[in-house]
């Protein structure tokens, strides 16, 4: 059953409503706005403003530019805040801010929408939560706006092909829903405390871009559930959904000997992506350095750092046994094997239809398509005895070294 966090969401919303009736003040502007976004308000980082009109609102955003250095491209990563939080606190919390300034990439913090007439509180709009409003609320667009321009003002600094997004709470169901919503636009998802509150894309969906997704959890929190309950979808159940999105085939879960934390990790995935679960044991709903626990951000920033965005692999690109063995999609066969063919092609493959193909003595209905009983046999013995289904009753099938189809590199569902 799909499950979401908006019962939790909507109740938490209630009793902070109450709590903000003493923010009430005389100026317009203030009543307006909950967070600051002045020009001015992450001076302290430093980090630089910007703002845009979508949708009836100003959207605005701040944005750490690293120091030059020897590295002709550098990374970029937005990091979005929770609900009824506010784009100027994470800097202080998440540790992006210190890792951006370790390995020297840029930062933004966009801020989600900080306008009473759309929402009482400042959230994303990432599904089910946290904006509870019939006003458009556009954040996916928002998001690919930051980065498109990021980006561009970086004159070139910065990498497209190495851009990551994370967030905690609010920010990172916001997070999940971006990849979906734009998917290819970023090389991985990193956040904190949450999950997918969408439906996850199907591994099946042409227009889906497998993408690496790291998450961070504590197995005690009680805002946005670790375990899956009657209204929540949790974290194990989000990290096997994404791991069915991006079609992985192995699951590995590892305590580490510290006793902090563990990990659920989805590997064999298209594409070469791979999902990590970073279970922070005994953790709230802030898993971060900053309320004492392990690194989860330098965790989370190590494992997607070099991921780049999915690219479509042609096996038949390589030549190398060593170089085609690297994609996991891919196989080195011989030129030439032994394999049963049909004595003579009979074309049953113009055989659409199960009930005509079936009629043809020499035909099977096999998943779906009409094929030369020969095809699918690898035993020489069987090979050799396979006769039409009619009284003739004659062998029709012959075991030779033949040209593979499938020689040199070539994917491995080639047959």
């Amino acid at each position: 059953m799909r499950r979401s966090a908006t019962p939790f969401y909507f109740a938490h919303s209630l009793i902070i409503s109450f709590h903000l009736q003493s923010l009430h003040v005389t100026s317009t502007e203030q009543q307006k706005f909950y967070c600051d976004v002045s020009s001015d308000a992450l001076d302290f980082v430093p980090a630089s403003r910007s703002c845009t009109d979508l949708a009836g609102q100003n959207r605005c955003w701040f944005t750490y530019t690293p120091d030059q250095d020897e590295q002709e491209t550098v990374p970029l990563v937005l990091d979005l805040h929770g609900y009824t939080s506010c784009a100027q606190f994470n800097p202080s919390y998440t540790s992006w801010m210190e890792k951006s300034s370790e390995e020297n990439f840029y930062v933004v913090w966009p801020q989600g929408t900080n306008n009473f007439q759309f929402a009482f509180l400042p959230c994303w709009n990432a599904g089910s939560c946290c904006c509870f409003s019939s006003r458009d609320i556009p954040d996916s667009d928002l998001l690919k706006q930051i980065i498109d321009e990021t980006i561009e003002a970086s004159n070139g600094r910065i990498d497209p092909k190495r851009v990551y997004i994370a967030g905690h709470s609010n920010g990172c169901f916001m997070s999940q829903k971006f990849v979906k919503d734009y998917p290819g636009v970023v090389a991985a998802v990193a956040c904190h405390a949450g999950v997918m509150l969408d439906e996850h894309p199907s591994s099946a969906d042409s227009n889906w871009v497998p993408t690496t997704i790291v998450t961070v959890h504590g197995d005690e929190d009680d805002t946005v559930s670790y375990p899956t309950t009657l209204y929540d979808l949790g974290a194990e159940d989000n990290i096997d959904l994404w791991g069915e999105s991006n079609g992985c085939s192995k699951k590995t879960i590892i305590l580490d000997s510290s006793n902090e934390f563990k990990t659920h990790t989805w590997s064999g995935c298209k594409n070469g992506v791979s999902n990590q679960l970073i279970q922070v044991i005994g953790g709230d709903h802030n898993p971060y350095a900053s309320s004492g626990y392990v690194d989860t951000t330098s965790m989370a920033w190590d494992f997607i750092k070099t991921v780049l965005p999915p690219i479509e692999v042609v096996c038949s690109d390589f030549t190398k046994k060593s170089e085609c063995e690297e994609y996991e999609a891919c196989a080195f066969g011989k030129k030439k094997v032994r394999k049963c063919i049909p004595k003579k092609e009979k074309g049953c493959p113009k055989y659409s239809n199960e009930d005509k193909c079936v009629k043809k003595s020499v035909c099977e209905y096999v998943y779906g398509s009409c094929v030369h009983k020969c095809n699918n046999i690898t035993d020489k013995g069987e090979c050799k005895k396979t006769t039409r289904t009619d009284k003739t009753k004659k062998k029709i099938c012959a075991f030779k070294k033949v040209e593979n189809p499938c020689k040199n590199c070539h994917p491995k569902t080639c047959s």
